[in-house]
This record gives structure tokens, sequence and C-alpha cells, in this order.
């Protein structure tokens, strides 16, 4: 699996985003709706024609499928209306394992806290209390194992 670089796992997160606001497995935001949210996402403006590229290379590499809805008016011509994006089953692995990697970071993470001092673990995680610290761990806990079912689907 080829590594995507920052604008094309950009893209693709956002059009994750849309479809799970959807909740469809599919969604069609205009590609002016993509750059505006790339925009809010990574503070970094693109053009049209970028964003653009980055879906067609995550096409060519297999991780979206887009259909084109041109429908035909009565007069004949051809109207083009909107894009529909679905997010493949390779996106999805790729989204997974992604995910995977931050918990283990995040793992690393709450285990350096846990296994110092007091002091020194206000360092590591910034909570004020004990009681919210492991909450948050057994959010995490919870979620981690939730994410290792899926990725054994």
């Amino acid at each position: 699996m080829e590594a995507l670089s920052f604008g094309p796992r950009t893209v693709l997160e956002i059009i994750r985003e849309y479809m799970i606001n959807f909740d469809k497995g599919y969604c069609y935001p205009s590609r002016e709706q993509i750059r505006k949210k790339f925009l809010i996402h990574t503070g970094i403006e693109k053009s049209i024609r970028s964003i653009d590229y980055y879906t067609r290379k995550l096409e060519d590499l297999g991780y979206i499928n887009r259909t084109r809805r041109n429908p035909v008016t009565e007069n004949g011509k051809c109207k083009f209306k909107t894009t529909l994006y679905f997010i493949t089953s390779k996106a999805m692995k790729h989204i997974y394992k992604t995910a995977a990697k931050l918990c283990r970071i995040a793992g690393k993470f709450f285990d350096k806290g846990y296994n110092r001092k007091k002091k020194e673990a206000k360092r590591y995680l910034p909570f004020d209390r004990d009681e919210e610290r492991q909450s948050t761990y057994q959010d995490f806990v919870k979620f981690k194992e939730s994410l290792k079912e899926v990725i054994e689907r």
C-alpha cells in the first residue's frame, strides 16, 4: 500500500467526514466545499486545481471512486450537477491503520504518565485530577478495543 502524501490524505479525511455527516456510504461535496474544508483543517489555501489533482490521485490509487452526475436537459445538452464520492475498502483499511498507529502513540503517552510520579505525570497528561486521567484512559482503552475489532474484520 503506497503511503499517501499530505494533500491526498487530507482530502480523504475530508471526504470521510462528509460521509459521516451524511450518514451514508457516499457524499457529494463540491470541489469548493472540499477546498474550504482543506483550509479549515490545515490553514493552507489550495486552488480548485490542486483539489482536483488530489482527488484524481486518490482515485488512481484506489482509495476513492467518483461518479459524475451529468443529467441531460430537455434541449439535449449535458448539465454538470455534482460528483458522488465513495470511499473504498482500501481507504478504510488505511484510515484504521492510521488510527491504530495513533492508539499506539497515545498508549505510550498514557503509560509514561502512569509510570511516573504524580508531579511528572502532569507533564505528560494535562489533567488536574486523577479521576479525569483515569476516565480518559478508560475511554482510550475502549476505543482501542473497538478499533481492533474493526481491523480484524
